[in-house]
This record gives structure tokens, sequence and C-alpha cells, in this order.
């Protein structure tokens, strides 16, 4: 909006004075962020007290954690305004990428609304049945994507690169329909994977902050041509010569040039500000929840940029987190129907990991091995006590150990493992829940490793 209305003044002849450095793309992402940042802070805390008084709180099943009953949740509405606030202000609104990046990322975060509704209606955790769910998503992503490939003013690329091997070596053309079926269900499966991922306090924010800087960096490269004045000098010349030096970043790191690429990076910027805002409140123990409102949106904004930034096979490793935690699901339910049908009743399956997604089987695997480690290490200090008389309290100690250990050594199977460790205390807290900022630090940390991989592709190719 203020890109248009600069750019007008200029060509009427207004001198614009220190407001004609709106017409950069490197300002309008810095102020983007700065935008996004500055609503998602200061109007979080009101945001969240309007959240109270509603009484829009967050249902929590029984084998989870139940300290968290009743947080305010469906905060990503914040989230994404603050983005297309941003967004709206900052980016030139007359290029269709923007548009269907923007169409996607609402579409996205109304399906999450309704479906946060319904379960605050029904006060349980099922909202949005799993078809009602994929069906507009699938509709409205293959909608987009025939645009995006049709609509000729935009004349996108249907070309696939691979990481780490430059343009020159390899190159895939496909077919337009093709393209357009493999990239709707390359959304789809992000999408609801960042929905997946939204199961601790902080993690999906956390690792989706690394991925966004990622899309921000690899737009601007990927879009930027510069034109930069130069002097030439040559003891062969009576004088210098001025002349222009074209910089063209995404021919010197062959990767694909994306004609969007600043405007893509403005609004993969607005991701960076609304989610470090949100974040300050959503880190553990959370203050707030994003919902599904939050995580679909955030899931499609980032599956849509990881398709118009050209970064589809590469966005294995900036997406790396949420890629890994939609597998886990797919073959959690899968083996277990399979082994299902081999059973004589068909009842019960084996399972995979202890619980899916894949953060859940890491919290168990760790509350079990500080379970095992701290028994043995106290049975170890009572390894003499039957050979001597010992106090009645060391005597009581050591029989509830024995039997901790004898139970420890029962959780022989998935299943009994995944029911110990939803198993609540007096708090209202189960064992694992106190594992929850372990576990999202290490994914942060991870998500970060494998964004730098993505970045470091660019010079390997």
């Amino acid at each position: 909006m203020f890109l248009l209305l600069v750019e007008y003044l200029i060509s009427q002849g207004v001198n614009v004075g220190p407001f004609g450095v709106i017409i950069y793309p490197t300002f309008r992402i810095m102020i983007a962020l700065a935008t996004a940042l500055a609503i998602s802070v200061f109007a979080n805390p009101w945001f969240i007290r309007q959240l109270i008084s509603r009484q829009i709180g967050e249902v929590i099943r029984d084998d989870e954690d139940q300290v968290k009953a009743g947080t305010p949740t469906m905060g990503g509405i914040l989230i994404i305004f603050s983005m297309v606030v941003s967004t709206l202000l900052w980016a030139d609104i007359t290029q269709p990428i923007i548009g269907i990046v923007l169409f996607i990322t609402i579409s996205y975060t109304v399906i999450g609304f309704i479906d946060d509704r319904l379960k605050l209606v029904k006060k349980n955790k099922v909202g949005l049945s799993e078809l009602g769910k994929t069906v507009p998503q699938i509709i409205i992503t293959f909608l987009a994507m025939l645009f995006l490939i049709y609509y000729e003013p935009i004349g996108f690329s249907r070309e696939i690169f691979l990481p780490f091997i430059s343009t020159d070596r390899f190159l895939l053309t496909l077919h337009p329909f093709i393209y357009v079926v493999l990239a709707t269900i390359g959304i789809y499966f992000i999408g609801n994977s960042a929905n997946l991922t939204d199961g601790l306090d902080g993690l999906l924010i956390g690792t989706a902050l690394p991925s966004a800087v990622t899309y921000t960096l690899i737009s601007y490269i990927a879009g930027t041509i510069l034109i930069v004045p130069v002097v030439v000098n040559s003891p062969e010349l009576a004088h210098s010569i001025n002349e222009l030096a074209v910089i063209d970043f995404s021919s010197y790191l062959m990767i694909p040039h994306v004609q969007s690429g600043p405007e893509i990076a403005i609004f993969s910027a607005t991701l960076i500000g609304a989610g470090v805002g949100f974040l300050w409140y959503n880190a553990p123990p959370a203050r707030v929840f994003m919902g599904d409102v939050g995580s679909l949106g955030i899931g499609g904004a980032l599956a849509i940029i990881a398709v118009v930034s050209k970064t589809e096979l590469v966005s294995f490793f900036i997406l790396g987190i949420f890629v890994v935690e939609g597998l886990s699901v797919l073959i959690q339910r899968f083996y277990y129907r399979f082994t299902r049908r081999q059973t004589k009743d068909k009842k019960f399956g084996k399972r995979v990991f202890y619980r899916a997604p894949i953060h859940h089987h890491f919290q168990i695997a760790t509350a079990i091995n500080k379970k095992q480690r701290f028994v043995s290490n106290e049975l170890a200090k009572f390894s003499n006590l039957q050979e001597s008389e010992g106090t009645d309290s060391e005597k009581e100690k050591l029989e509830i150990l024995t039997n901790e250990s004898n139970l420890l050594r029962e959780l022989n199977t998935v299943d009994k493992v995944a029911k110990w460790a939803v198993t609540l205390d007096q708090d209202g807290k189960t064992f694992i829940g106190r594992f929850e900022p372990k576990i999202v630090i290490r994914f942060w940390v991870i998500a970060i490793l494998l964004n730098i991989i993505a970045l470091a592709s660019l010079k390997i190719r």
C-alpha cells in the first residue's frame, strides 16, 4: 500500500523526500518485520485478556497435562493478522504472487478457526473431521496452483532443482498438471504437519522461525539484481571510465531467479516478526496457545513460500522438522493398521513409536530413561541394606524402589510404556510433561542446524 502511494507521488513529480526509501525492498523487508513484531508484542496482552473473558480455553484430553486446561487458545489469530496487515502495508500488492500467498494463508487459517471453534463448542478435542479438513484444503490449494501455473502474466517456472547441485547440471521441467498435483500434495502435507507439530509449548513457532529466516534470505537473493556504478581504471586509458555493473545473485549462486523474490521475502519477514512476538507469550509455560487457527495458517504460509520461492526440494531441509513430524504420524498409522489386520481379532495393532507425532515419542523415551537411571542409582545406595539392619524409613524406601524397578521391567512393549508415561501425578501433570522444555529446545536446535544446511547448499552449488 505504501509502495503504491510513494510510486504514485513520484510519478506525479512530488518530492517524497526520505519516504523514497520505501521503494527499496531491503527497507520494506525490515520495516515489515518490525511492523508485524510490534502488532504481535503490543496487542497480545489485550488479546489474551479477550480470550480469557470469552472463556476461549484449551480443551485437554485425559492423558495430557491437566495444568494446561483452560489456557487461552486461538492466539494464532493475532499471528496471521499481524502478517496480513504488515504484508498489505509494505509489499507490492499488485503482484499476483502476493495474492496467492495471502489466499493460501488466510484459507488455511479459516479452516483452522472453524476446527478450533467446533472444539470449543463440543468441549472436546474433536473439531472438524479429517475429511472435513482435507477436502477444502485440497480444493483451495489445487485451484491456487492452477492459477499460479496457467496465469501467463505470472510466468511461473515449472522447473525443479536439486539441493547442492547447480542448475547447469540438473534441471527437470514437469508437465503443468503434474506440477499442480505435486505442489498441492506438498502444501497440504506441510500445512497439516505444522498442525501436528503444535503439541508442546513453543515447539511450532520456535521451529518455524528458522525456516522463515531462511526463506527471507533465499527469496531476496533469488529475486535481486543490483546495478552498481563502478569506476574502471586502466594504464592503457588516459582517463577512468564510469560504468554500471550488474550483479545477479541468483546467477552467481546457480539458483533459479524468482521475479517476485523480494516481495516473497517481505511476507516471510512478517512471519518472523509475528512469530517472535507470539513466542514471547507462548514460551513454556505458555500463557496462550495458537490453536489450529495458527498452526494451519503458519503451515500453509511456509508451504506456499516453499513453492513460489522455487525451493521445493531444499525445503526438505528448511522444513525438516515438519516433514519428520508428518511422516511419523503416517508411519504410525499405517503400521498400526497393517499389524492389526495380522491379528486374530483384528482389534489391536502394533506401534513403531511410543506415541506420534514424534516429539511425544522423544518425550516418553527421555522420561523412561531418566526414571530408569534414577531408580538404578537409588537401588545401588541400598545394595547392602539386606545384610545390615536398616531403619524403617530406609526399608520402606527400598521397597518402593524395588516395586518401581519391577514396574519398569514390565514395560516391555510400546503400549505399556506410553500408558505409564502419561500417568498423572498429584499436581495434574504427566511424567513426560516435566521433560517438555528439554524436547522443545532440542527441536529448536535441530531446526536451526537443518536451515544452516539449506543455506550452505546455495554456496555448495
